[in-house]
């Protein structure tokens, strides 16, 4: 797989899954009693946790995405026929 194709890979799950988070925190209905809103902050709470596991693969594609402008960066510096002919496969 090439390093672009990864990152591509990598960036469209996350993306998928936060626009996924964004509509579930979205489309949360306020709450009319105790039992309603200890049912609205468990589901917070799960929310919560899911969101902070994401943290990592969150980092490791900006991580990614750094790793990558700089493979381009140096490979435009040695190859005159264009920056994107010589990526590495992983």
């Amino acid at each position: 797989i090439f390093v672009y194709q990864k990152f591509m890979v990598e960036y469209l799950s996350l993306k998928s899954w936060l626009i996924d988070m964004t509509n579930r925190i979205r489309t949360q209905a306020e709450s009319t009693s105790l039992s309603e809103a200890e049912t609205i902050f468990n589901l917070h709470q799960e929310r919560r946790t899911e969101i902070e596991g994401k943290t990592h693969r969150f980092l490791q594609l900006q991580n990614m995405g750094r790793e990558l402008v700089e493979r381009v960066k140096v490979q435009s510096n040695t190859n005159s026929s264009g920056p994107y002919n010589n990526i590495e496969f992983i």
